[in-house]
């Protein structure tokens, strides 16, 4: 199944910088990739052909989806009444952070449509550049159009009412929503263009042609010449297209803009226009100001370039839109939790806000919400792991700002009335421990981390291994906070309360070679030798490694039993075997197909805690095999035939390789745990430049054949510029460093705000 090793440059390639990828060959696109982009409210997800869909996203998750389909410009040579439909298959793709170009050549006119999503609206804006190649005076015809959806809302009939107005003198056509089921705002939907428009259509039917006479590659209205019908709306699929023309005289450039999107008032959508099309806006929008910033936060250089081109920019920029937009589909409890302790190194303001967030969904038993803004039912199932959570993403926060009256800022319960966020911590967690059985195993409920394993616990028995291996790693990360804080009272009893879940795990997790998953409601063991499918899942063996909960012969064989039961080329299956016959007493895990999802595929969200793991114990080499296998671009996508994730986006999961036609596939770009992750993994544990409450350690742990590599960290107001020698070729251990050439006493980096400090740490045995 191997092929050329460096497979994804037959089909494109990165910019020098990074920044972009180009896709020059969309013949040989594994599969048709998209791109995101967003604002605060808008996102438009947009493959390589001009596809994906757009929407508005309301508080509670309500959506105004703007378009579902193709997006399309149309020129036309007003003097042979030639006709291009573009983007074309030929033309050049490219990825940018923030914006979609497609390059071109049509009869002597270079080509270059830009589509971007701007803070002034809840739209798209596209940007069209004509340049006349030829030295002659040309004039063209040119149309920009999108098919309108506008549906989102309940509706008795499934039929959204729709009225559309055509405004001259602003070049603007509306859609104005005037169905009596619809009680919400930004329903309406409108296209305007910077030129003088000519003609104009709001209908579908009289675009495309009825019964099949055109298509959004042959449009019936512009055929043999002709024109936008200017007309109105009428029922059978709304369509936005505004007719425009330009005029080259030899060799000159022109540039025209159109913006599809919604709107609420009418005020509001002049002005945002206005502003739009005042201000010039460039073709290449790239990284922001702020986002740059962000960015340098944390660079690095390796001996891996792809490494370095991946961490040092695409994954910044995915952790960013998932900090804004989460899963899209809801805010997860635990998914905004998660985002945060990612984009605390690099944008410690939104992490705080989104930790601020979360808990405002927290009961004041210490119950968590699944999830709040979903647009399906998620809302208040009992999924117990939220609490695991919360410790994690305020260490990580605490850390990076050292901003302690964080805990003491106070928040809303869910219920109502409200506490401060330390005392939201300490619930959560009590919580979880109150709701154990006999044994001191925690319940699972309606599910814990692995969605799909949802019956486990439907009716209040089932109790999870992992789950409690996590509130121990929980209950420690509280413990390591009180003791900063000189809560001795709260040290000591989260102490206890771990060794006291410990004990459980250690008494009734352990199968012989591993740790169980689960126990369900039937008192059956998930997870176990003696099982026929599913005998051994990832998650109870790494963390029972990252956590410290596995020690001494246990935690080698932890450590074994990933190693020779569950990894592969892909990365670490999440268990194995895969199931082939339904198991109710599981979960819908085992009704999907074999090696697919959450059924024993590389699910890279959980192969990441492995490369943690892999960390925690020394093992360089094999953390860094599965970073490499995971990340996007990575080994497994250059060394299988149906690797189809694009080298720029994370994915949530790739199909293991029992699958007999799938192996290596990848599903769920973008939206991940995977991403947050993967940062925390390559920066505080694999390069090691981890931060803790007193401030930076640097504890690599590496491939033995690096020779080193180096790192720019700011921290707390500090430029660190940190060098790693691995002399002795050691995959961990670091047995000098030295600051500003100073032999360094402990471990700890001093913090020098305004400075510039220099660290040089010698890898080997101390």
């Amino acid at each position: 199944m191997r092929k050329d090793s460096n497979q994804l440059s037959q089909c494109g390639r990165f910019s020098e910088d990074g920044e972009e990828f180009i896709l020059d060959r969309r013949d040989l696109e594994p599969r048709e990739w998209h791109n995101c982009l967003w604002n605060d409210r808008f996102i438009a997800q947009i493959t390589s052909g001009g596809g994906g869909q757009s929407f508005f996203r309301h508080v509670g998750g309500i959506r105004t989806m703007l378009n579902r389909g193709p997006r399309r410009i149309y020129l036309r040579d007003s003097a042979s009444k030639d006709l291009l439909v573009f983007p074309t298959a030929s033309a050049e793709a490219v990825f940018g952070q923030g914006y979609m170009t497609w390059r071109g050549d049509w009869r002597g006119i270079r080509i270059e449509l830009q589509i971007s999503v701007t803070d002034e609206l809840p739209a798209e804006l596209w940007t069209v550049r004509l340049t006349d190649t030829t030295g002659k005076d040309r004039r063209l015809d040119l149309v920009g159009a999108m098919q309108m959806d506008l549906s989102g809302y309940p509706t008795v009939f499934h039929i959204t009412g729709i009225r559309s107005e055509y405004d001259g003198g602003r070049n603007l056509l509306k859609f104005i929503n005037i169905d009596v089921e619809c009680e919400f705002p930004f329903f309406n939907g409108f296209a305007a263009c910077d030129r003088q428009v000519e003609h104009y259509s709001a209908s579908a039917v009289m675009f495309y042609g009825a019964h099949g006479k055109g298509s959004v590659d042959d449009p019936l209205c512009l055929r043999n010449g002709g024109s936008l019908t200017d007309t109105p709306y009428g029922g059978y699929g709304t369509l936005a297209a505004l007719q425009t023309s330009v005029g080259l005289a030899g060799r000159q450039q022109a540039e025209v803009r159109f913006v599809f999107g919604s709107y609420d008032q009418l005020p509001e959508l002049h002005q945002g226009i206005e502003r739009m099309f005042a201000s010039p806006v460039a073709l290449r929008r790239g990284t922001t100001p702020e986002e740059r910033a962000q960015n340098e936060r944390f660079m690095m250089t390796t001996p891996d370039a792809e490494l370095d081109r991946l961490f040092n920019s695409w994954a910044k920029h995915n952790l960013r839109f998932n900090i804004h937009w989460t899963r899209i589909y809801s805010r997860g409890f635990r998914d905004v939790l998660q985002d945060a302790m990612g984009a605390s190194s690099l944008d410690p303001e939104q992490a705080g806000e989104k930790i601020r967030a979360a808990l405002g969904h927290v009961y004041r038993s210490g119950r968590c919400v699944r999830a709040w803004d979903a647009v399906n039912t998620l809302q208040d199932q009992l999924y117990t792991d939220g609490p695991i959570w919360i410790p994690l993403a305020l260490n990580a926060y605490l850390a990076e700002t050292g901003d302690l009256a964080l805990l003491d800022e106070v928040v809303p319960w869910h219920d109502g009335g409200e506490a401060t966020i330390w005392e939201h911590l300490l619930a959560a967690l009590g919580f979880l421990y109150g709701d154990r059985d006999a044994r001191g195993l925690c319940r699972i409920h309606d599910g814990d981390w692995a969605d799909m394993c949802q019956t486990l616990g439907r009716e209040g028995r089932g109790v999870g291994v992992w789950l409690t291996i996590a509130l121990y790693h929980a209950f420690n990360e509280t413990g390591r906070l009180a003791a900063h804080l000189g809560k001795s009272e709260v040290f000591t009893q989260m102490r206890q309360r771990a060794d006291e879940v410990k004990e459980a795990v250690n008494r009734h997790g352990w199968d012989g070679q591993w740790y169980r998953f689960a126990y369900n409601d039937d008192n059956r063991a998930v997870g176990t030798a003696t099982a026929k499918e599913g005998r051994i899942y990832l998650n109870p063996q790494s963390w029972a490694v990252l956590s410290g909960l596995a020690e001494g012969e246990r935690k080698a064989a932890c450590l074994k039993s990933i190693d020779e039961e569950l990894d592969s080329r892909v990365g670490p299956y999440l268990m194995a075997p895969a199931y082939t016959d339904v198991d109710r007493g599981v979960g819908s895990v085992t009704g999907n197909p074999s090696g697919l999802f959450e059924n024993g595929s590389c699910y890279c969200h959980a192969a990441l805690f492995k490369v943690v793991a892999d960390c925690v114990a020394g093992r360089g080499e094999r953390a860094y095999r599965t970073l490499r296998a995971v990340m996007p671009g990575g080994d497994a996508d250059q060394q299988n035939e149906n690797a189809d994730c694009p080298p720029f986006a994370f994915t949530n999961s790739r199909a293991a390789m029992c699958h007999p036609y799938l192996a290596g596939r990848s599903v769920g770009l973008w939206t991940t745990g995977t991403v947050a992750w993967s940062w925390l993994a390559v920066s505080e544990w694999i390069l090691g430049v981890r931060k803790t409450f007193d401030g930076l350690i640097i504890d690599p742990c590496i491939p033995a054949a690096w020779p080193g590599f180096s790192v720019r960290r700011r921290f707390r107001g500090c430029e660190y510029a940190i060098r790693v020698e691995n002399p002795d070729r050691v995959e961990h251990g670091v047995r000098e460093v030295r600051v500003d050439g100073q032999p360094l006493a402990g471990r700890v980096l001093p913090v020098r705000p305004g400075k510039t400090v220099n660290v040089l740490a010698i890898m080997g045995n101390a």
